[in-house]
C-alpha cells in the first residue's frame, strides 16, 4: 500500500515549466546558430577577409559545439 502511495505522489508532481522553457530556448538557439552562421559565411569572408580555411574552422567549431550540446538539451 505504501508503494502505491509513493508512486502516485511521484506521478502527481506538477510539470516544471521553467526547466522546459529553458531547455526549449537553448535548443532554439542551437538550431538557429546551425542555420544562421553558415548562411553568413559569404558576408564574413568579404567583410573580415577570411580564407576558406578560416571559414572551415568556424564551421568545425560550430559543429563540434552542436554535437556536444545536442545530447544535453535534445
Amino acid at each position: 500500500m505504501a508503494l502505491a502511495r509513493a508512486k502516485s505522489s511521484v506521478l502527481s508532481q506538477p510539470t516544471i515549466y521553467k526547466v522546459l522553457f529553458a531547455i526549449s530556448f537553448v535548443h532554439l538557439l542551437n538550431d538557429s546558430m546551425q542555420s544562421v552562421i553558415p548562411a553568413i559565411f559569404p558576408i564574413l569572408e568579404k567583410s573580415m577577409n577570411l580564407s576558406f580555411t578560416q571559414l572551415g574552422w568556424i564551421a568545425f567549431t560550430l559543429n563540434v559545439t552542436s554535437s556536444i550540446m545536442q545530447p544535453i538539451v535534445g
